[in-house]
């Protein structure tokens, strides 16, 4: 029997049972089952695989050792931390970034403090891969040092710092992304405009909803997918008036946005998105009909079914998809739906 459809039959029973066939499987000579077994014991999330990962960590292949870190991550244990702040030394940059990443996961004392002492190291790629390991720890210490990074002379390290104030979404970090819509990368003040979405605090919002009144394209596009994340409908009326913004790619952002947000209210504006001739626009509506899960977008969409690209076909198909798992219905080629049981969708 071929060993990686064994391990996909182990993993699918999600049963404890299957742990000794994947440890055992860990030995195995050949790299590729070695690394599936280790991702399936990511899935399967037992603390008795630690001791075995920890040694996988020595694999002479860089993707094995990569996956066994990421996955001693996910399990979570500090027993692994040791062996992950050995593996920060690792020659290839994608074990080093997975360590990394992992010890954010752990987030224990330990894995917090070396985390903290990478950001001091000269190499920008190092600090962006601290930052974003810290970001996974949601502390208070990692906000502070974060806070700090933001004024960091590299824009990678700038945006993966704003990034992950996003993601920890403490309002102390509205007032330092505010100033960080001023920096002179595009890149970083993009970050920075998401992470005020993603915290959503009402000065955030404020902001957000101005800088849809900027000149500048590219910032109104970024101001109204930031809007998008904040899920309020305040922003609401601001996003349906910038779906008749001159740009394509800002109307795009702003229909990408609605989808998130996620009313009703928006769907007779995104039907007429719906028969805009620019392929973003309009790809961003059907994308937002999937979020919203409206019916009334299906005469639309099945017509978008015959179109000579396929890329066209394919996402009208996939937005079909998500609308009749929403609505509980079976979509028929000529546009009738009927209600079918939930154990038959």
């Amino acid at each position: 029997m071929d060993k990686t459809f064994l391990i996909h039959a182990l993993v699918a029973t999600g049963s404890e049972e299957a742990i000794p066939h994947l440890l055992y499987l860990l030995n195995d000579p050949d790299p590729g089952v070695r690394e599936s077994a280790a991702r399936a014991l990511r899935e399967i999330g037992s603390g008795e695989a630690v001791p075995h990962l920890t040694g996988l960590l020595r694999d002479p292949v860089p993707d094995v050792r990569r996956t066994a870190a990421w996955t001693l991550g996910e399990i979570g244990s500090e027993k692994a931390v040791p062996h992950l702040l050995e593996l920060l030394k690792d020659l290839h940059s994608s074990v080093r970034e997975s360590a990394a990443m992992a010890l954010g996961k752990i987030g224990s004392a330990e894995a917090l403090h070396h985390l903290i002492e990478l950001l001091k190291n000269p190499d920008p790629s190092v600090r962006m891969c601290a930052a974003r390991a810290l970001g996974l720890t949601r502390s208070e210490q990692a906000l502070l040092h974060l806070l700090e990074l933001l004024k960091d002379p590299d824009p990678g390290v700038r945006w993966v710092a704003a990034w992950e104030l996003g993601w920890i979404g403490s309002e102390k970090a509205v007032p330092h992304l505010l100033e960080l819509l001023k920096d002179p990368d595009s890149s970083v003040r993009e970050s920075a405009a998401m992470a005020l979405g993603k915290i959503g605090s009402a000065e955030a919002l404020h902001h957000l909803i101005e800088l849809l009144k900027n000149p500048d394209p590219s910032v109104r596009m970024c101001a109204a997918r930031a809007l998008g994340l904040t899920r309020s409908k305040q922003a609401l009326l601001h996003l349906l008036e910038l779906l008749k913004d001159p740009d394509s790619s800002v109307r795009g952002s702003a229909a990408w946005a609605l989808g998130w947000i996620g009313s009703e209210k928006a769907v007779p504006h995104l039907l007429e998105m719906l028969k805009n001739p620019d392929p973003s626009v309009w790809l961003a509506a059907a994308w937002a009909f999937g979020r919203i899960g409206s019916a009334e977008a299906i005469p639309h969409l099945i017509e978008l079914l015959r179109d000579p690209y396929p890329r066209v076909r394919g996402d009208a198909a996939r937005v079909l998809w998500k609308i009749s798992r929403k609505q509980g219905i079976r979509i028929f080629p000529d546009g009738t739906c009927v209600k079918v049981k939930p154990e038959e969708r």
